[in-house]
């Protein structure tokens, strides 16, 4: 993942099935090609519905993906590890996958989970207003709340992240308590302190953000929808 592999390409040789990927109602996007190996590359004709939990805050980890890292040995300037399924403190209260609007990037962060997203107020949001679908590191699955808000640094001047801050605090993190650094190759400009606990930054949005209102602006204000 990262360098010309998503998820759902690691994942192909065990499902045999690319329908699996696609969101009923999500229909955008354009053509995504994923080398599998060899001659074979894969084909999706849209957007996925559903992505991969990096962590919440930009390309700083702390989800399913730890933070970039240096890589001379392989000659790129870095990569993107995974983390081990034994740092997962808590596998029933964080998301493996999940619904989004993200591009072939396909990630459900919180600046990066609303990037074709062109609503106003949670109530536009898909699925019954929001209750998107996801699958958790333990293996259940269920539907959660989301909100949406206007964040300029976010994709497409959006943000889209969990409405319960007790879910927000493990939904996004491997650990909690883990300090999220800003990404010397990919920096962020999305307002989260520096270092700031992984399992904070529900809190902090809902903390620091104002209500939208009918007179707020996708790209020019940073609010959270309250309906």
């Amino acid at each position: 993942m990262g360098f010309g592999r998503e998820w759902w390409t690691n994942l192909y040789p065990y499902t045999k099935n690319l329908d699996m990927l696609y969101c009923p109602d999500r229909n955008e996007g354009d053509d995504t090609r994923q080398p599998l190996g060899g001659s074979l590359v894969l084909h999706l004709n849209r957007y996925s519905g559903y992505g991969y939990n990096w962590g919440p805050v930009g390309w700083r980890g702390g989800g399913l993906l730890g933070a970039q890292q240096a890589d001379v040995q392989r000659g790129r300037s870095s990569y993107i590890p995974g983390v081990s399924l034994a740092s997962i403190q808590f596998p029933a209260g964080m998301f493996a996958f999940g619904d989004t609007y993200d591009t072939p990037r396909q990630t459900i962060g919180i600046g990066f989970a609303g990037d074709t997203w062109t609503g106003i107020g949670n109530q536009s949001l898909r699925h019954s207003a929001g209750r998107f679908n996801f699958a958790f590191v333990d293996g259940h699955a269920k539907g959660v709340k989301m909100q949406a808000g206007y964040l300029q640094s976010g994709f497409s001047g959006n943000l889209i992240m969990v409405a319960d801050p007790e879910l927000g605090k493990t939904a996004y993190c491997a650990n909690p308590d883990a300090p999220l650094f800003q990404s010397p190759w990919s920096p962020d400009e999305m307002g989260y302190p520096d270092g700031g606990p992984c399992g904070g930054a529900v809190q902090f949005y809902k903390s620091n953000l104002p209500s939208c209102t009918a007179m707020s602006h996708r790209g020019s204000d940073n609010c959270l929808f309250n309906d």
